[in-house]
């Protein structure tokens, strides 16, 4: 665990830090949808740090909707391609940050 978050990455420069949308969701009759950003790889993580700032960088994102999140991979056999993981756990990607969509009604 890095500053309070789960990282794949094997090495200590995938930390991250909270931000204001990883507060508890307001209760509403409607799931809350989140875009969950992961460094594609480790070794972005210092690269997108500074490319950040400068409005670029290398990502991969998933979206969550009631406490599912789901996202696109490459795949070598015939399928869709979507994938669901654990919020904020994905297996191959650094977490980054989380940017809240606010709620679906579907």
């Amino acid at each position: 665990k890095f500053a309070g978050f789960y990282c794949s990455c094997s090495l200590s420069v995938c930390m991250v830090t909270p931000t204001s949308s990883d507060k508890p969701a307001v209760k509403t009759d409607f799931p809350r949808v989140r875009l969950h950003i992961y460094d594609i790889h480790w070794s972005a993580t210092a690269l997108n740090a500074v490319a950040k700032s400068l409005g670029f960088g290398v990502y991969h994102v998933g979206v969550e909707v009631s406490g599912e999140e789901w996202s696109f991979y490459h795949r070598t056999i015939p399928g869709s391609g979507v994938m669901a993981n654990i919020p904020r756990r994905h297996p191959y990607h650094c977490f980054r940050e989380t940017v809240d969509l606010g709620t679906s009604r579907w």
